[in-house]
């Protein structure tokens, strides 16, 4: 399959995707609207042919979260200021973050529960301050909200 052929593919599938989010339009449809958004965001990045980290799409992802801020920095920037809370209470969401289920287990950085708890704790802290980072930059004069931005949404979408 061409690029172009599975390129078509995904703006087919991401669009299917948002079609349902917004069909679901009532106050008890928010979760399904959520998954659907969600489902359209994986079908944006993801492709077939890779063996990349991260269940295949970690680069994907990073470089979809780098055209994201190429493309428009300052609702990228207003839209993280404004939903700050809410990506902190992700962030700090130990059971979002990929390595809990693998713990110290199966995590050759961590060789106990204290040592995984101090590694999640120092990741929650490096993330955060990249999230106050991006908030209080100014998108106008900044050389470097294009990577800041990348980089939270990395933190955000890898939980």
């Amino acid at each position: 399959m061409s690029t172009t052929e599975n390129n078509q593919r995904r703006i087919a599938r991401m669009d299917t995707w948002i079609s349902h989010a917004e069909a679901a339009s009532g106050d008890d449809d928010t979760h399904l609207r959520f998954l659907f958004y969600w489902i359209a965001y994986e079908a944006a990045y993801q492709t077939y042919e890779t063996e990349e980290s991260e269940g295949g799409h970690g680069k994907e992802r990073v470089r979809l979260h780098r055209k994201l801020a190429d493309h428009d920095r300052g609702r990228l920037q207003s839209l993280l200021r404004a939903q700050k809370g809410d990506i902190l209470r992700i962030l700090e969401l130990r059971q979002a973050h990929p390595s809990f289920w693998k713990r110290w287990k199966e995590d050759a950085e961590v060789e106990n529960p204290e040592a995984w708890e101090a590694a999640f704790e120092q990741r929650v802290r490096s993330a955060t301050k990249r999230l106050d980072t991006v908030v209080r930059m100014n998108a106008a004069l900044s050389s470097h909200i294009r990577e800041a931005i990348s980089k939270t949404l990395n933190d955000l979408f890898r939980n």
